[in-house]
């Protein structure tokens, strides 16, 4: 079958490796599963539905769940494309987070957004997979802006131990 090429096809591989799948046995021991692959340094699970057939591209059988990490950051700027079609549009919100990193989030951003990106001083929610071994946010998405926040007590809330904002994405 499919494993046995697969198996075939890893063998001696430095860069390539056959893993045995395992059935879900529920919600539970896919989070138990998850936890476990995140800890070894791994980005998340896929889910096949049993009996399906391998498709190249996208697949309706095929699922990827991976848990996602919502912060606060503050704007301090913004970055314009340079298009000779579509002038000084936002390309992506420079922003800081609490503990004072500097980061660059350029995806999530509505058209609106990109043509009137959040002013500087404007608190923004942004989610991420994972911290970068130097510590930054990997693949921060903008979420919204958080009108009603004072940047003050979010940095704040920071210093606080066991704060977290974790969710799984399917």
């Amino acid at each position: 079958g499919r494993m046995s090429i697969v198996q075939r096809v890893c063998k001696g591989s430095k860069v390539a490796k056959a893993l045995r799948m395992d059935r879900c046995r529920g919600r539970e021991h896919l989070l138990d599963l998850l936890v476990i692959v995140e800890q070894r340094g791994g980005e998340g699970l896929m889910l096949r539905q049993p009996r399906s057939s391998y498709m190249r591209g996208r697949s309706h059988t095929l699922l990827k769940v991976r848990s996602f990490h919502d912060a606060e950051a503050l704007v301090i700027g913004s970055e314009l494309e340079s298009s000779m079609v579509v002038p000084r549009r936002c390309s992506a919100i420079l922003c800081r987070t609490p503990d004072g990193r500097r980061i660059r989030i350029g995806a999530g951003l509505s058209e609106e957004q990109r043509r009137q990106p959040p002013k500087a001083g404007t608190v923004v929610t942004y989610r991420y997979q994972v911290l970068t071994s130097k510590g930054m946010p990997r693949f921060p998405t903008l979420v919204g802006e958080k009108l009603d926040a004072d940047w003050s007590n979010i940095c704040m809330e920071q210093l606080l131990p066991n704060k977290s904002h974790q969710g799984i994405r399917a």
